[in-house]
């Protein structure tokens, strides 16, 4: 791995990766972030750019991004500037929080799974004697997935 070096041979990092500092749980959001601001960050694909994520969490965004570094939730890539500082580019969710983020936003939105929704509906329309025809074809009709 080359690490990016000034005139003087001194290290010159142009990007760096926030993460947490100690082990975290797979999943544990902070307490301070609403429903609403936890469905926007789980629904992050693969990487979500700082104005997005401005706009998203609002005039406290940085605060909360902090609180999720912590709670292990994203990776906050950052370009470094004038050696000291840094200004935000994008975050990731880390692996843990991705793996999770299907099911969890499925919980938080009150979302049942389609086989679940397939079963619940051929039950229903087995006490229906008019239905039989569509309870049929329902049941003979292939899930996404299987």
């Amino acid at each position: 791995m080359r690490v990016p070096r000034d005139r003087r041979r001194r290290i010159n990092p142009r990007q760096v990766d926030l993460v947490a500092d100690h082990p975290v749980s797979p999943y544990e959001p902070p307490p301070t972030l609403t429903t609403r601001q936890l469905i926007k960050v789980l629904r992050t694909k693969s990487t979500k750019r700082w104005p997005t994520i401005q706009a998203d969490l609002g005039d406290n965004a940085w605060h909360i991004v902090v609180d999720l570094i912590r709670c292990g939730a994203v990776i906050l890539r950052c370009d470094v500037v004038n050696a000291t500082g840094y200004s935000p580019r994008s975050w990731t969710l880390t692996q843990s929080w991705a793996e999770l983020a299907e099911d969890k936003l499925a919980e938080l939105q009150g979302r049942q799974h389609p086989e679940d929704l397939h079963r619940e509906l051929l039950d229903i329309m087995s006490d229906v004697p008019q239905l039989a025809h569509e309870h049929a074809l329902l049941a003979n009709t292939p899930l996404a997935g299987s």
